[in-house]
């Protein structure tokens, strides 16, 4: 069963060309004739006499959107257990199917055929903010013509999430008013976008003459704060375990797993016929080094096995299923570890925040020691995304543990940034003492240079960077952290120094070492704010700053400086090199060539 890597959620188009920025009347006489067709549509309207409330999530305590007054209607897309997918004034939500009376009913709709040239329109300086908290002002800019008359303007937001649009705002005109352009700036602070929940989005943009429609343009954007669970087929599936607490891995809480009482004990999952499972996710309370999982046809019978022994040491991990699954017996062994997460997706309807991580491989380019889960965003800023986006492999070690949440948000934080190899996870101790002496006792001298030193010599990296030797602002950890990488950087070839690991791994020369607010003289001189092709336009500093939203427990005590000034997150300096000093001083990687041949 392969894993894939997942790709960024941030999808972009944003096509520059000349434009007309204010409705233009011109002569739209031509041939003409008029058609009907039939149209059958699904209307609700409230069961009661009373306001129906819609709701962001198929959930009853799920933020407010929109309300269906008595007598009015919507329009219903879908149903979702217990749901309806509805459509109340341009707003995207859901009704409990109890309150709604839904009818059905065929139209038949005059279509005026007008003979013209195909639909060309185009968008001129198309932009929205690449980040927003919750109901704050949304402003659009972008300026849109066409070479025929526009009867229809349509701004949508996507739900990356949940796979469905969330909103829509329109504007229309009759095609004989002749309205070539149209300024994007009308429909700012609009009072749809004030119910955006949280989670990555995509801002589209259409436009559609009499005949024709056309995407003009498309741009990924996201909405701070805490994320709901992206889309999934697990409500529908019949889901048991051999000894109870089934619950605890179908609720959002970090707070509690289903763990096997004995070796035997399983978790199953029955599949309707109704729906095409092609993809299978669990999280872990730690990563497991044994797992057996059965798939199984409609017949019953056993068609694939996995034994997986989790060489990377993945937390999360993702399968692709077979086609025709009936059924999944899942044996996690360890009494120890707990599953805390477990979805079912639909094949072909997996979101891409939905990790799927990649074997981690046997050579990483850049290998970031950081302390703490949030340090890998706070002092290294956008060197995630920038190299991942580039095609880098970077791996993220962290030194100590904590929490099973903050663990998944630093999952999910790199994983925004595009990394696509696993972090590591070293374990030490996370306690504030007030002397580099006492760090040292905590987590021991010995210990601390056997943890680095396995994982330098077992993964090889080009390059290593750490934090800045005095902690930044003197953190004990980050110090303790920056001058033990620095003693087994310098150290790594030489076989006497942890004798363990040169005898499991065998020895390394890492080829180069950067350190945070290391000599000035030596810093690179990297552009953090300039968009990439690679990120659909977006920098990697605006990356760095959505990925850091992923740390929602600890977002009120720390935040994200990106002015260049405090602990200056831009600031990397070559502190060690066997390769010759930086000359142009543009990559982590020059004069490393070689090692790409």
């Amino acid at each position: 069963m392969k894993r894939t890597a997942a790709t960024l959620f941030f999808i972009a188009l944003l096509t520059i060309i000349y434009t007309l920025a204010v409705p233009i009347v011109a002569d739209t006489s031509g041939d003409t004739r008029i058609e009907y067709e039939e149209k059958t549509v699904l209307e609700g309207s409230p069961t009661g006499d009373y306001v129906v409330n819609v709701r962001a999530k198929p959930d009853a305590e799920s933020a407010k959107v929109a309300k269906l007054a008595p007598g009015k209607t919507c329009t219903v897309h879908s149903k979702n257990s217990g749901w309806y997918y509805v459509e109340v004034d341009g707003v995207y939500g859901y009704i409990r199917m109890d309150l709604l009376t839904v009818s059905s009913r065929t139209i038949t709709v005059e279509k005026v055929i007008i003979t013209e040239d195909p639909l060309n329109a185009s968008i001129k300086g198309f932009s929205v903010p690449y980040m927003i908290a919750p109901g704050a002002d949304f402003t659009l800019s972008g300026t849109i013509s066409s070479n025929i008359p526009i009867v229809e303007i349509r701004f949508t937001v996507y739900d990356v999430r949940q796979l469905k649009n969330e909103t829509a705002v329109k504007v229309n005109y009759a095609h004989e008013q002749g309205v070539y352009g149209y300024d994007l700036k009308a429909m700012s602070n609009n009072k749809a976008f004030k119910n955006l929940v949280s989670g990555e989005k995509i801002a589209r943009v259409t436009v559609r003459s009499a005949n024709d429609e056309q995407l003009v343009a498309e741009k990924g954007f996201y909405v701070s704060g805490m994320c709901a669970d992206a889309v999934s087929a697990t409500s529908q599936c019949d889901i048991s375990t051999s000894n109870g607490n089934v619950k605890a891995m179908l609720d959002d809480s970090y707070g509690t797993s289903w763990s096997p009482s004995s070796s035997s004990d399983f978790i199953k999952i029955r599949i309707p016929s109704s729906v095409d499972a092609g993809g299978l996710y669990m999280e872990f309370d730690k990563a497991p080094s044994k797992m057996l999982i059965e798939f199984y046809d409609r017949k019953g019978n056993i068609i694939e096995k996995i034994a997986e022994k989790n060489p990377s040491g993945l937390w999360n991990l993702y399968y692709e299923l077979p086609e025709g699954l009936l059924g999944i017996k899942v044996y996690t062994y360890d009494r120890s570890n707990g599953v805390n997460k477990l979805r079912v997706y639909e094949r072909g309807k997996v979101s891409p925040v939905v990790q799927q991580w990649a074997e981690t491989p046997d050579r990483i380019d850049l290998m970031l020691f950081c302390a703490h889960m949030n340090d890998e965003t706070l002092y290294f800023s956008g060197t995630l995304a920038k190299l991942s986006a580039e095609g880098k492999n970077v791996m993220v070690v962290y030194m100590t543990t904590d929490t099973r949440r903050k663990h998944a948000e630093a999952l999910d934080c790199i994983w925004t940034a595009g990394c696509k190899v696993h972090p590591m996870f070293l374990n030490f101790m996370d306690y504030k003492v007030d002397s580099y002496s006492k760090a040292e006792w905590l987590w021991g001298k010995d210990e601390t240079i056997h943890a680095i030193m396995s994982v330098l010599r077992k993964y090889k990296p080009l390059v290593v960077m750490t934090h800045d030797t005095e902690g930044e602002y003197g953190h004990n950890q980050h110090k303790m952290t920056s001058r033990y990488t620095i003693r087994c950087v310098e150290a790594c070839a030489n076989a006497k120094v942890d004798p363990e690991s040169a005898k499991a791994y065998g020895v390394w020369e890492v080829p180069k070492l950067y350190v945070h607010l290391y000599d000035e003289s030596k810093r690179l001189e990297l552009n953090f704010n300039r968009g990439m092709e690679e990120l659909h336009g977006f920098s990697p500093m605006q990356v760095a700053f959505i990925s850091f939203d992923k740390h929602q427990s600890q977002i009120k005590r720390y935040s994200l400086k990106g002015d260049g000034v405090t602990y200056d997150c831009t600031w990397f300096s070559l502190y060690r090199s066997t390769v010759g000093d930086d000359v142009n001083k543009d990559s982590f990687f020059e004069n490393l060539e070689k090692y790409y041949e």
